[in-house]
């Protein structure tokens, strides 16, 4: 029970964060999606805290990219890639190799990753994430809005994500589990 309330107070904390990096986009106009974590957990988990998760993830189009840089420096958080925001070298490099920029939080020790591709790989769901900025799912939670992939996306999503990964982590079939039920039962 101690650990049940342990995961479950850090999986609300994840999802008080969310909330409030969500509320600051909104704010400045920029659409953002969420990815896995606790907005997965709360689509498609009975408890949110049966899903554990350490960083919150989200994907945005690389023309809002400084403008959610500027918004997740005014929330305390720092990237380990500052230089990207120096000169558009820095950043032509690192977007050809990377698909998204990790930040942390300076307090809080919150990880997020900025994704601005879905996957390194551009020949993994070519064009997917321009794509997929047309079909999202809205969800409410506490009065909060969220924006996530489609179903099918999501699933699709969740499925390469694994096998990038070698699947090691367990939660990421859990993950598929429960969205294709949740799916192919509705």
């Amino acid at each position: 029970k101690k650990r049940y309330n342990k995961q479950r107070l850090h999986s609300l904390s994840m999802m008080r964060e969310t909330i409030r990096i969500l509320n600051s986009c909104r704010e400045n106009h920029v659409h953002i999606l969420c990815l896995k974590g606790p907005v997965l957990a709360l689509q498609y988990y009975p408890d949110i805290s049966m899903r554990h998760m350490l960083d919150l993830d989200f994907l945005i189009s690389e023309e809002d990219i400084i403008a959610l840089h500027k918004i997740l420096t005014e929330l305390g958080y720092e990237t380990i890639h500052p230089e990207l925001f120096n000169s558009s070298l820095h950043w032509n490099v690192f977007r050809k190799s990377k698909h998204h920029i990790p930040y942390i939080h300076k307090k809080e020790l919150f990880p997020v990753e900025i994704h601005f591709r879905l996957f390194k790989n551009l020949h993994i769901l070519p064009n997917s994430h321009l794509d997929i900025a047309n079909r999202y799912k809205i969800h409410t939670y506490n009065q909060s809005h969220f924006y996530t992939l489609e179903e099918v996306d999501n699933l699709l999503f969740l499925f390469v994500h694994g096998s990038i990964h070698k699947w090691c982590l367990l939660k990421w079939l859990t993950d598929i589990a429960y969205c294709s039920y949740s799916h192919f039962n509705a």
